[in-house]
């Protein structure tokens, strides 16, 4: 029963996390002007895992999707690509002021996950659902950067591989 409890407060945490930073980032980075100026930021590493070894993947891709919700209730999706991984696999994507802008315009912003999206290797491209890669890994408890003005989350490490994983 205790488990259950912590289980239930953890994940209530966690949801009450995601929904307070959706919705309350923009309104404390903004400008005097009124206009947003923090970044979300997404960072993580890429590896394949070929023959049981974890090797950083460079030039490797990762998505963000964030979900916005209309006045009228209306879902739609908006994403944004990282930049290459570098020689140790690393990405960062950011959703700079402007493109929260536009979300903003569009309506409520209620969620982002973060995907692999492309493998530059050919004999590394099966994507896997290691640390939800496939599925979606939430942002939640960013860490904030003061200087570069910046809520910078961690997912993953996230994997490409070599074959087709066999579902069991």
């Amino acid at each position: 029963m205790g488990k259950l409890v912590v289980l239930l407060l953890i994940s209530s945490v966690a949801f009450f996390t995601l929904a307070v930073d959706a919705t309350t980032m923009y309104t404390t980075g903004r400008s005097s002007d009124g206009k947003s100026k923090v970044t979300i930021g997404v960072q993580g590493i890429i590896y394949c895992n070929s023959e049981s070894k974890h090797v950083p993947l460079e030039g490797a891709r990762a998505r963000v999707t964030c979900l916005i919700v209309d006045e009228n209730g209306y879902e739609s999706a908006i994403s944004v690509h990282s930049d290459k991984t570098d020689k140790n696999g690393y990405f960062l994507a950011k959703l700079t002021p402007t493109k929260l802008e536009e979300i903003e315009y569009k309506g409520i912003l209620t969620g982002c996950k973060a995907f692999l999206s492309s493998s530059p290797l050919r004999e590394c491209r099966v994507p896997t659902d290691v640390k939800n890669g496939m599925t979606g890994a939430p942002l939640l408890l960013p860490r904030v950067v003061p200087e570069d003005g910046m809520h910078l989350y961690s997912v993953g490490p996230f994997e490409y591989t070599t074959e087709p994983q066999s579902i069991e």
